[in-house]
């Protein structure tokens, strides 16, 4: 489940699919869907729908928000089949909570 954004985000998306990973999802956040709604990210145009996931923004949120964010990240992950997240740099990446 790739949940990190912008070029990083297709980056991943296109090496996964070169490594035979063919189960990758990505996880759209409510600033994400603001964004896309007016110009399509690449990686949007080749994801199947049932693997883009939709959850509120992490950015700016409290410590409880971003507790309740990571166990939905977490439920998505393993209720969709994902063995891994990757979370690239910066961001979420660099929460210790969230790598946790």
């Amino acid at each position: 489940l790739i949940v990190c954004r912008g070029p990083i985000r297709l980056e991943a998306f296109d090496v996964f699919g070169e490594m035979g990973m063919p189960q990758v999802g990505i996880l759209l956040s409510a600033r994400d869907s603001i964004v896309y709604s007016q110009a399509q990210a690449p990686e949007l145009r080749v994801v199947p729908p049932h693997r883009v996931h939709r959850v509120a923004d992490y950015s700016g949120a409290t410590k409880e928000e971003r507790l309740a964010r990571i166990r939905e990240i977490i439920a998505i992950a393993h209720g969709h089949g994902y063995n891994a997240v990757f979370a690239g740099y910066g961001f979420m990446a660099e929460d210790d909570g969230f790598v946790a």
